[in-house]
């Protein structure tokens, strides 16, 4: 049974890529409506990967409110998880649940997720946990400028640059990159001109070389600011 339900989870996976979502979310609730109520952990995992994957998929389809509700699936099953995997899922499930919410302009409720990821999982040794935390932070900052706090928006990007700024891991390399632009674009709607383009120059000289695709664009979007 973990097979077959793997292999729906991987299936709904190749169908998001392949920007056909709604085939992807069929997948993943095919996966909750057949294993829903196992037992086995290792189907609860395969479970609540794919009602994680599920939210994710109907967030690209503009179905916010439906996304809200899969990731309030994840979190009313895992709350309290212990297993580091599961601990995973439920921190993804909130930051993907910020998202929507942000969306939906509901940005405080946003924000108020977003601490509540920091403050959980901040100090973890878990490599995927690190990143969304730093994720947590970014957004948080998106969420605050959104809201015309800037100077607090400033804070959350330099608690990445703090907490995360000598990692060498990519996805973490990829959040202190974008959080240095968004400090700088934050501190440039403040009309502190010398410490945006300090932002942006740290961004070039931090990762100038980086051969990673993701980062050599928010490079780019530096060096045009």
């Amino acid at each position: 049974q973990e097979e077959v339900a793997r292999a729906l989870v991987l299936k709904g996976a190749v169908l998001a890529d392949l920007r056909r979502g709604e085939e992807a979310v069929a997948a993943f609730e095919e996966v909750a409506r057949r294993f829903g109520n196992a037992s086995e952990t290792a189907l609860q995992e395969q479970v609540v990967t794919a009602l994680v994957n599920k939210g994710a998929a109907l967030g690209r389809l503009h179905r916010s409110e439906e996304a809200i509700a899969a990731c309030d699936e994840v979190l009313r099953r895992l709350g309290g998880a212990g297993d580091i995997s599961l601990r995973r899922q439920v921190a993804r499930a909130m930051v993907d649940k910020g998202v929507e919410l942000g969306k939906l302009d509901r940005s405080e409720e946003a924000i108020g997720l977003y601490e509540e990821v920091i403050r959980r999982f901040r100090g973890t040794n878990d490599a995927r946990l690190r990143e969304t935390v730093a994720a947590a932070l970014v957004n948080k900052g998106v969420r605050l400028g959104r809201l015309n706090q800037s100077e607090e928006a400033v804070a959350s990007y330099d608690e990445v640059v703090r907490g995360f700024g000598d990692s060498a891991e990519a996805g973490l390399r990829r959040h202190i990159a974008t959080a240095l632009i968004f400090k700088g674009i934050r501190l440039n709607a403040l009309n502190q001109t010398e410490e945006a383009a300090g932002a942006f120059d740290a961004v070039v000289r931090r990762f100038g070389e980086s051969g990673e695709d993701e980062i050599r664009e928010r490079i780019a979007t530096a060096m045009l600011n």
